[in-house]
């Protein structure tokens, strides 16, 4: 069988592609040969950037961490018009709760290889892995403040617990997929979120 059409040969490519397989089949389906032949190159062309198939699971989880991460981020960029008023404000933080949940098909199946192969991870990387994340609860925490400087949300409320909820609302679909509990929707999540800011905001005012 002929091999495909290939892209250049980098170290991103195959994480790409690496990635997608592993989302596809898990780690117990993922094989090198399928790897090769998706690249459109033989097996060894693999070890020119990692040296094993363990090497390979670990950094394609990584790749696909850090895209998510900077997605995430992207989601709560503060924009330049200032919010009108609470509604105004909620609305625009469910959009990007949505749209984090919108990427949970990548993330969610990548976070699940984590709790699989995480004994694979250096230190280094799980150091990166831990600065990708402070990376995305920052922008979460200035976007709770930039909401509670414009007036909108109550003076009392600390952004940092905010932005810690909705973290932990997003972990909530990792660890629904990872068991199989229960169905868990957008509509779940942003239940919660709701209910923990209105406890929140009471107390802030009393």
């Amino acid at each position: 069988m002929s091999l495909p059409a290939r892209r250049n040969l980098t170290r991103d490519y195959v994480l790409e592609q690496s990635a997608n397989l592993l989302m596809e089949r898990g780690i117990a389906n993922f094989r090198l040969k399928d790897l090769a032949q998706s690249l459109g190159v033989t097996m060894p062309n693999l070890y020119r950037y990692f040296n094993s198939r363990e090497d390979i699971v670990a950094q394609s989880f990584l790749y696909a961490y850090q895209r998510q991460c900077a997605h995430d981020i992207a989601c709560f960029n503060v924009p330049t018009t200032p919010w009108a008023s609470a509604t105004d404000f909620f609305r625009s933080l469910r959009n990007a709760l949505s749209d984090q949940v919108g990427e949970d098909s990548k993330g969610i199946r990548m976070l699940r290889l984590q709790a699989i192969a995480g004994t694979m991870f250096d230190e280094a990387t799980r150091q990166e892995m831990a600065r990708l994340e402070h990376g995305v609860l920052d922008a979460a925490t200035n976007f709770i403040r930039a909401a509670r400087l414009q007036g909108v949300i109550p003076e009392g409320i600390d952004p940092n617990t905010i932005a810690f909820i909705m973290m932990t609302n997003r972990l909530g679909f990792v660890i629904n997929d990872f068991t199989h509990v229960s169905p868990q929707t957008e509509e779940d999540v942003w239940a919660v979120f709701e209910a923990a800011f209105v406890l929140l905001s009471e107390a802030a005012k009393a």
